[in-house]
């Protein structure tokens, strides 16, 4: 008997690794899990994966490209604020510096919790594929707080891998 779960969020391994993802997923959808395959089903994108060779538990790629890229963007940004809410409300330099750290701090925060099942599987030509899963529930902050983990066990569980 399998298990169905939705808002699973899909990733392939190009966006997995890529340094320069906007989004962390490449397709949201449907995870059917059955004794020994994987069936999901996105808006963009189905798989069926039957020959699991070996699920884990791994942190997300950080992508620094992307962080460094938007807190350049946010240069001119900063600078604006300064220049028209300083006459006026008397903000300082050092009050946007903070602001600043403290929201890329929160983005590490994020990137560090979110956590991506990894199922490592063959293909029909022999090669070896990746495909990697989270919980996407509640715009992914379910899969932060123990959903993709819950994911995982499930997977375990249900393919011994």
């Amino acid at each position: 008997m399998g298990q169905t779960l939705t808002d699973v969020w899909y990733a392939s391994e190009k966006r997995a690794k890529d340094s320069f993802k906007l989004f962390v997923y490449d397709d949201l959808g449907t995870l059917e899990i059955k004794p020994g395959q994987i069936n999901f089903v996105g808006r963009n994108h189905t798989l069926s994966i039957d020959n699991v060779r070996h699920i884990s538990l791994m942190r997300q790629t950080w992508n620094w490209n992307m962080y460094l890229l938007v807190n350049i963007l946010l240069l001119p940004v900063c600078f604006f604020l300064y220049w028209f809410l300083n006459p006026v409300i008397g903000i300082e330099v050092r009050t946007i510096i903070v602001v600043v750290v403290a929201v890329n701090l929160l983005g590490l925060l994020v990137g560090v919790s979110t956590k991506w099942v990894e199922i490592e599987h063959g293909s029909s030509v022999g090669s070896v594929c990746r495909s990697y899963f989270a919980d996407g529930s509640r715009k992914g902050w379910s899969g932060i707080f123990g959903g993709t983990r819950k994911l995982y066990e499930s997977l375990r569980n249900s393919l011994g891998g």
